[in-house]
């Protein structure tokens, strides 16, 4: 009996979220109401503050749903070992860099996550990504592939970096000036960990 009560609390929760990404989509962050959100889920207002107590309230739950997203993704290019610590780490911020490229929607709401809630989001990011990212570090120290007296420290910053440029790549704009900024970042990382500047020729975004 108890699991079939989560079973409904989650189906009801996840249909509250799945109207506000799609209204988020169409109306925007700020042009959408709990009044839409509640219309479109079918639900009562009582219910909706039963899982959450304001619009920001689950704007900070699909930030969480994309920080999940996005570690997954990083722990999947962590675990190739047959690449470098170097070259996983780099291909990690590329990834992170990149990962809503060319999904509009999902870009403009993580602007407005960053711009409403991203003092949480920057200490969630730490606490999530700093042991995968220091655990890279450590082995490009041991490997001898990275020159770094302060592992964990490193990858605070690394971690910080990455956090912010995810919302800044677009003030480049136009091929050449991304290019120069994705080259400018490659040579700041190499000499961060003390790299080899001929790993991981790509560009970052």
């Amino acid at each position: 009996m108890q699991g079939k009560k989560e079973d409904k609390k989650t189906r009801r929760r996840r249909e509250i979220v799945k109207a506000a990404w799609e209204l988020f989509g169409e109306k925007g962050f700020d042009g959408t109401t709990i009044d839409d959100m509640t219309d479109r889920a079918g639900v009562s207002h009582g219910t909706f503050y039963l899982y959450f107590s304001s619009k920001e309230d689950i704007l900070r739950y699909l930030g969480e749903d994309v920080q999940e997203e996005m570690l997954s993704g990083s722990r999947e290019i962590a675990a190739m070992k047959e690449l470098s610590p170097q070259e996983r780490l780099f291909r990690i911020v590329k990834y992170l860099l990149t990962i809503h490229e060319g999904q509009e929607f999902r870009m403009d709401l993580h602007d407005v996550i960053h711009r409403k809630i991203h003092d949480k989001l920057k200490d969630d990011a730490i606490e999530l990504f700093l042991p995968l990212i220091t655990s890279l570090v450590e082995e490009g120290v041991e490997a001898g592939q990275m020159n770094i007296s302060r592992p964990r420290e490193t990858a605070t910053y690394l971690v910080l970096l990455v956090a912010e440029l995810e919302h800044s790549v677009d003030q480049w704009e136009g091929e050449e000036a991304r290019k120069r900024a994705s080259e400018a970042l490659r040579e700041l990382l190499i000499r961060t960990i003390g790299g080899d500047e001929h790993v991981f020729q790509e560009d970052f975004f």
